[in-house]
């Protein structure tokens, strides 16, 4: 089992970036008893860090949701498509009638499958803006694992729960 530990952090530790009140569950995997800190740092290990900063306009789009919740929701219920279609909604307060962008019928909160889950929008090794039901994360993914997104939030490891993943834009 893992605790909750602030965006900013030492080495050696990683952060699941969901609201401290949810608890986590700890995601049972065969004989490996699940993710943990160890595994984490494992897995990272195979993988490629990211060298460059978030896009401009990512960044920026991330940092308007996260400081508007009414926005951050409209976002959420209208599924864009794409990081232009975002900044749209974004751009307009939310009030765009252009209709909810084509996306599929809601996906369960259970986890289907703990080795491979395909995320809508989801693109590895590049930054991308994840929504979950209630949040948007500015992640860099590496793998599916064990029911997490693993990758890098700001340079800090990082895993999300794919259960709680609507959709990603990249």
């Amino acid at each position: 089992m893992f605790q909750y530990r602030s965006m900013h952090q030492s080495p050696g530790t990683f952060t699941v970036p969901t609201q401290p009140a949810m608890p986590i569950p700890q995601i049972p995997y065969g004989s490996s008893g699940g993710l943990n800190s160890v595994n984490m740092t494992n897995i990272l290990g195979q993988y490629q860090r990211p060298t460059e900063q978030p896009p401009a306009q990512m960044l920026s789009l991330y940092q308007q949701l996260k400081a508007n919740p009414t926005l951050l929701k409209k976002v959420i219920q209208m599924r864009p498509q794409n990081i232009q279609q975002a900044l749209e909604i974004v751009q307009s307060d939310g009030s765009s009638q252009g209709g909810v962008y084509d996306h599929s019928t809601p996906r369960s909160r259970a986890v289907e499958d703990y080795d491979y889950r395909p995320l809508p929008g989801f693109c590895y090794f590049r930054y991308s803006l994840i929504f979950t039901w209630t949040d948007v994360f500015l992640m860099w993914p590496v793998t599916n694992i064990f029911g997490f997104v693993i990758g890098y939030c700001f340079f800090t490891p990082c895993a999300v729960p794919d259960s709680q993943i609507i959709f990603a834009l990249c």
